[in-house]
């Protein structure tokens, strides 16, 4: 499960095709809870990500830092 929050320029599907990429930029910090032992290593893991705003939701790529 992900939660993101966000502001108006995010909220609204509307302003998705009238606001310019380079007008914003979209950073994450990932924090992982599991209890499942499978995914125990994810509850250590420090993610960063990038991502930009796309009709149908978020385009991210999420990077491991070692």
């Amino acid at each position: 499960m992900a939660g993101i929050e966000s502001d108006p320029l995010f909220g609204n599907p509307e302003q998705i095709e009238r606001t310019d990429p380079s007008e914003y930029y979209l950073r994450f910090n990932f924090l992982f809870e599991t209890t499942t032992d499978h995914y125990d290593w994810m509850n250590r893991m420090i993610a960063i990500g990038t991502g930009r705003r796309v009709a149908d939701g978020i385009d991210y790529e999420v990077f491991e830092i070692l």
